[in-house]
């Protein structure tokens, strides 16, 4: 019998399964053997002190069963979720291209900052419509920018149409572009003399003019340095004089730059932005800050960003544009390395809105311009390009965007976008024009990254497909309401994102009224892109290939013997796609009047652009004479051509010899040569002496 007063023992079942207790600490927490709080990426410890901080990778051999368990469940209902969202996306995209000019959702990319001057995060957010949008909103990888180069000036220059009417230039077109730009040197030729003078010309007003100048005319196209910080480095090189420092290297870039670019306003008339005594000065400046770039060429640093992207501006405003590249390449490398050091890259932290909002904008610039680049040149990128576009629109340096001044500083240093300006009076005197610069700097750049991302959705739909060129070959009816679609859908971004402008910075709707300022005029040009890209396929199908007998099922004998269709063949939608494009490429050539004689880092590519558009139009005149002879050929012409393409080529003709000078001769000989006689042979309003001499003679 059991003793009353022995203990009771309670049995308890044994466990399920053994428990083993995670291992949740740093590496660096672990070393120092104290308590992590276990967050992720960086725990609390290490980003107060800045510390490397490292997880172990999981051992699943190490975890319970229990734990294995739910990580199993997780996994399937992820994998069901995923599956039930693709079935969702497809079904309601199917529902979106039944009628797809009905209301419909529109990308962030197409949203431009409305009242407080950025996009909403909702807005940033929603799906693109219809099949034909992409869903992703991602840059265009390498490839489609390699495709996308069909839509260069030299790939114009090779369609049939042209090559049969220039064959001499054959051999020029098959030297790469990037070949004959390399080639390019210094726009002025400078002395240790006239560096000399330079730097000694410096003085605080000089400086003053060259910086105001620079902040109302040019950072305003690409915000990346702040006003408060360029002043405060200012107040330094008024004290001491040129340094061998990076401070001392931006300030010089800026002064470049502001000498080789004036407002809008004040460059209506030729001669000003060619002065060969303002282009000496500017070249002198650049020489100068050349000599300092090797110091912070190593750094990673906000400035030795800036430096390498202030490098490239210069670069490309003065039309050499490899060199150019090169420089925006190592900026956007030092951008990656800085938000990689500083663990930006896959979570912003929040206190350091204003350097990271300044970065931002550098990133997005460097970006934006090396693409266009590439796509041009077909040339390689850099790490940036394998990210993808941040979910958020940057935000304003601290400060401008809540109405507060510059900070004062008691001694030291003040960081990134709170740098102050030292003296009273000078910050009175900038205060006001500094800020309205600012506010109309951000609201124009938000609205170009909207575009830059439509754009950039254009070509991803039209070269990530077998659309171009592809199929081209193949053309069909199903092709040509795709394509149909497609333009339908981009044109509903696009007046979505017009009606968002703020007052600000929004261009009037008429393409032949001037906007009278430089942001306004850009942002039109970048609207015209888009409108252009995506209709492009219409008009490479028309002359680009003669295998287009698809679209018609007879052919006449004036061009069947070439394998071309017949213009009054082709198919009305494709015809109208391609006339709208004509019309873009005229209204392109109109209003690029008012920029004709102003110098900025993106000129290089209008030029570009304009001599496309100028050939588009030969192109189709002379289809239209090789279809039908006399007078039945000038009635073709009517049908298909804008009344006013022949203004419109002349124009252009003049703007090119303008610039012939400054930029490589292939390009102007070749539209010289292409609108000379032989074209003039198809053509009862062109003139080849008014046309082709300009640009043969120089």
């Amino acid at each position: 019998m059991e003793e009353s007063g022995a203990p009771r023992y309670r049995t308890r079942p044994a466990a399920i399964y053994d428990r083993k207790r995670a291992g949740a600490a740093c590496s660096v927490c672990r070393a120092r053997k104290t308590r992590c709080n276990g967050e992720r990426p960086v725990c609390g410890y290490c980003r107060v002190t800045g510390g490397d901080c490292r997880y172990p990778e999981l051992d699943a051999t190490r975890l319970d069963q229990g734990s294995l368990e739910i990580l199993t469940r997780i996994g399937q209902l992820e994998a069901s979720l995923k599956a039930h969202m693709t079935d969702a996306v497809a079904a309601e995209l199917r529902v979106r291209g039944a009628a797809p000019a009905a209301g419909i959702a529109s990308t962030g990319a197409s949203v431009s900052p409305v009242s407080a001057g950025r996009p909403t995060e909702a807005a940033a957010s929603r799906p693109g419509p219809g099949a034909t949008v992409s869903l992703t909103d991602v840059p265009p990888s390498a490839d489609v920018l390699a495709h996308a180069s069909e839509m260069s000036l030299e790939a114009v220059l090779k369609w049939p149409i042209f090559a049969a009417l220039v064959p001499h230039l054959a051999a020029d077109l098959h030297t790469p572009t990037a070949e004959v730009l390399a080639q390019d040197g210094p726009i002025a030729t400078v002395t240790e003399h006239d560096i000399a003078l330079a730097l000694q010309s410096l003085s605080p007003a000089a400086l003053d003019r060259l910086v105001d100048n620079f902040l109302a005319n040019n950072n305003i196209k690409h915000p990346v340095l702040d006003s408060n910080a360029l002043r405060g480095y200012v107040c330094a090189f008024n004290a001491t004089g040129p340094q061998w420092d990076s401070q001392t290297c931006l300030i010089l870039l800026v002064c470049a730059v502001s000498s080789v670019s004036t407002s809008l306003d004040e460059e209506q008339e030729p001669g000003l932005s060619k002065s060969a005594e303002q282009l000496t000065r500017a070249e002198a400046y650049f020489q100068a800050a050349q000599r300092r770039i090797g110091m912070v060429y190593h750094e990673t640093s906000i400035l030795a960003g800036q430096c390498a992207f202030m490098t490239g501006v210069y670069l490309c405003s003065t039309y050499q544009i490899v060199a150019g590249w090169k420089a925006f390449v190592h900026a956007s490398n030092q951008c990656l390395a800085w938000l990689r050091s500083n663990g930006r890259l896959q979570q912003r932290k929040e206190g350091h809105a204003g350097q990271t909002g300044v970065y931002t904008v550098a990133q997005g610039s460097q970006t934006a311009i090396t693409s266009e680049v590439r796509s041009e040149l077909c040339l390689p990128g850099s790490g940036l390009d394998r990210f993808d576009y941040p979910n958020m629109y940057p935000s304003p340096p601290i400060g401008y965007h809540l109405g507060a001044d510059p900070v004062p500083v008691v001694g030291g240093s003040p960081p990134m976008g709170t740098t102050p300006l030292t003296r009273s009076g000078d910050h009175h005197r900038h205060h006001h024009k500094d800020r309205h610069n600012v506010e109309i700097g951000w609201l124009y750049y938000l609205a170009e990254i909207a575009t830059k991302r439509i754009r950039a959705n254009v070509w991803t739909e039209s070269y990530a497909s077998t659309a171009l060129p592809a199929a081209v070959s193949n053309a069909d009816a199903g092709w040509i309401l795709q394509l149909d679609k497609r333009v339908r859908e981009f044109d509903w971004q696009l007046r979505e994102w017009y009606e968002a402008l703020p007052q600000q910075i929004r261009f009037p709707a008429n393409n032949t009224q001037p906007t009278g300022d430089i942001t306004r005029y850009i942002l039109r040009h970048h609207m015209l892109d888009i409108q252009e890209d995506v209709r492009f396929p219409a008009i490479q199908a028309i002359l680009g290939t003669a295998a287009v007998s698809s679209l018609s099922s007879s052919s006449s004998s004036s061009s069947s013997s070439s394998g071309l269709v017949p213009l009054r063949e082709l198919s009305p939608t494709l015809v109208r796609l391609a006339r709208e494009l004509l019309v873009t490429a005229m209204h392109r050539i109109q209003a690029a009047r008012e920029c004709f004689f102003h110098r900025h880092h993106g000129q290089w590519f209008g030029i570009r652009c304009l001599g496309r558009n100028a050939l588009q139009l030969l192109g189709v005149a002379c289809r239209c004479h090789q279809d039908v002879q006399g007078d039945e050929g000038i009635a073709l012409e009517k049908q298909f051509l804008p009344q006013g393409w022949d203004q419109a080529i002349h124009l252009a003709s003049s703007f090119l010899a303008y610039w012939s000078d400054d930029t490589p001769m292939l390009h102007h000989r070749s539209l010289a040569a292409a609108s000379g006689d032989q074209a003039g042979h198809y053509m009862s309003k062109v003139s080849p002496k008014n046309l082709g001499t300009p640009l043969a003679s120089q």
